[in-house]
């Protein structure tokens, strides 16, 4: 009887406990880009004396966390939207600039419409995505800060990513004058994504 009595006793925790492990599930939550709200400035140079600036947005994006834990997500970037707006320049200049950057020698926008980042996975600060620039993926590490609250999530960072291997004829073109790329590889970006439920 007594042995009876202790089998139902475990059985019963076991049941308890079990119980208590699905209650506490983690729950996976989806982020949706605000997209009037991110930002994303660039700088690109030919060398330190020679560079520009300016932005680009977001068209759309999503990120899914599963308790603290980024499980994955996609950023749409619209080269569309993309526009220079160096310091000092008058703007007939920064409006064929801008042009320029949408044509065969940079962006090849018409074909190239969008930059795709898909999120692989982000930790101790790092996240690691991969960056699909005309028809070229890139793999990198991006330093970046993710918060969280009650109403949504932001991710910010800056970071450099080297489009050496794309196809963008300018960033392969040699300079006559200094014997270096007209482009340096290496692009700047200064991230700012704010995320809403």
């Amino acid at each position: 009887m007594k042995l009876k009595n202790m089998f139902l006793f475990i059985a019963g925790t076991a049941l308890l406990a079990s119980c208590g492990t699905q209650n506490e599930e983690i729950e996976s939550v989806t982020y949706s880009v605000d997209v009037k709200e991110s930002t994303i400035n660039w700088r690109g140079a030919e060398n330190e004396q020679h560079f520009h600036t300016g932005t680009v947005s977001f068209a759309e994006g999503s990120l899914t966390m599963t308790g603290e834990e980024v499980t994955g997500g996609t950023f749409v970037v619209d080269m569309n939207t993309i526009v220079a707006n160096t310091e000092g320049y008058p703007a007939a200049k920064l409006e064929y600039l801008t042009s320029h950057l949408k044509d065969a020698d940079f962006f090849m926008v018409s074909e190239n419409p969008k930059v795709m980042v898909d999120v692989k996975s982000y930790k101790d600060g790092k996240m690691q995505a991969v960056f699909t620039i005309l028809g070229t993926t890139i793999e990198q590490e991006v330093p970046v800060t993710l918060t969280t609250d009650e109403k949504g999530a932001t991710l910010a960072g800056k970071f450099k990513l080297d489009i050496s291997s794309t196809s963008m004829p300018y960033a392969k073109e040699i300079n006559e004058e200094t014997g270096k790329p007209s482009l340096q590889p290496e692009l700047e970006f200064d991230m700012n994504i704010v995320l809403k439920k």
